[in-house]
């Protein structure tokens, strides 16, 4: 080795030079072969999920989905949905990831309380790069064009074609297809933990509702997302509250927003019933009775909210993620206080929206929906349909 060496630097100058040359081409292979082995590595189901933040959590999550395991027998790891098969946009992608490796250095997600903490932000992330790419990665495997309408399901013809006219994209509907959705719930701000609370205070129940006790700490029911309270006392780490509302005589462990009107406020068990005020009754347009009555109680202050605003702003945030993926989502104001809860059940389980949020959006949208109550006619209309 050590004379071919010296041979080649004791040719003339040309032969040098086409040495050096081969030689550094030699070099470059080997580096090259080996830059791409690493790379290709990296795109392994292996090395994604070989700490333990990715086994314990996405990875967990991943095993239960279709693209793990699925009739046709075909699985998509970590990098067919997360890497670009485009080299350039490869490696735009693993300088990026640079980041993450950081955030793995600093502990950032490294239990699975912190990881929740930040899998909103984490899930938005990916979610606004998918939109932006038209959704490459899933079109590896997936395209409008290969698809067989005829043997869908034909709700799910239906979608598919709506969203191709409209030129949507796969991540716009398919959220959560692979990993458990954020909570939502985490995001919200408007708590009165550690806020000063005083007797007359508008508050209202937080956005996953809050119980309701004696003084005693007996129960007396549940007020739901958005009931609106008034303080009446305040007392370390509980509030005293009085809500006011309406409920039909014949089901009186209810507490509705106005009479006639099915946006439930609290609903109470059977010493909550016992304890209420009955401060007026009436009918309504169909004759059936109602009374309207208060109730006061004792509600943990870190489950109320410093007004309604604050609640709803969170509601309309996850009704917009939820069921705003798949279409447009309609205006609170489309349907009656009493015909939402039936069309929000038909289509909740399409967008992932169920328990503590499916909850919050039903209060958010009942309390926002058009009136069962026809505004009266001014004086002059009503005296101008008599002519």
């Amino acid at each position: 080795m050590k004379r071919a060496w010296k041979w080649l630097w004791r040719r003339p100058a040309a032969y040098s030079i086409a040495s050096m040359v081969a030689v550094g081409a030699v070099i470059g292979v080997i580096f090259w072969g080996g830059f791409n082995t690493f790379m290709e590595y990296t795109n392994t189901l292996e090395f994604c999920v070989g700490c333990h933040e990715m086994e314990s959590t996405v990875y967990a999550e991943y095993k239960t989905s279709p693209h793990y395991s699925n009739p046709s027998g075909v699985r998509a790891i970590c990098s067919d949905c997360h890497v670009p098969k485009d080299w350039t946009a490869k490696l735009v992608r693993k300088i990026q990831a640079s980041k993450e490796l950081y955030h793995w250095a600093l502990g950032t997600v490294d239990t699975p309380e912190k990881f929740e903490a930040h899998r909103l932000t984490m899930a938005e992330r990916v979610w606004a790069s998918m939109k932006e790419n038209n959704s490459r990665e899933c079109r590896n495997c997936h395209s409008y064009e290969a698809m067989a309408f005829e043997k869908q399901h034909k709700n799910a013809t239906k979608v598919m074609r709506k969203a191709l006219d409209e030129g949507r994209t796969c991540i716009e509907c398919h959220r959560g297809i692979a990993h458990k959705l954020p909570d939502l719930m985490l995001s919200f701000k408007g708590s009165l933990a550690g806020v000063g609370v005083s007797a007359g205070q508008h508050i209202a129940a937080g956005p996953r509702g809050v119980s309701l006790t004696d003084a005693e700490g007996g129960d007396l029911g549940r007020l739901l997302p958005g009931a609106p309270l008034t303080v009446v006392d305040s007392t370390g780490d509980l509030a005293q509250v009085e809500i006011t509302g309406w409920a039909p005589k014949s089901y009186q462990v209810i507490i509705t927003s106005a009479l006639g009107e099915r946006l439930s406020y609290a609903q109470l068990g059977d010493a909550g019933r016992d304890r209420r005020r009955i401060v007026e009754e009436a009918s309504d347009l169909y004759g059936e009775g109602w009374e309207k009555v208060t109730l006061r109680g004792f509600a943990e202050k870190s489950a109320l909210a410093q007004g309604v605003k604050p609640v709803w702003d969170l509601a309309d945030r996850i009704y917009q993620s939820r069921c705003g993926s798949c279409h447009a989502a309609h205006a609170p104001a489309t349907y009656t206080i009493n015909q939402w809860p039936g069309e929000l059940d038909t289509m909740a389980s399409y967008g992932g929206l169920m328990g503590d949020e499916l909850t919050l959006v039903r209060q958010y949208l009942q309390a926002n929906a058009k009136s069962l109550l026809k505004p009266k006619k001014p004086a002059a209309e009503e005296e101008g349909d008599d002519l």
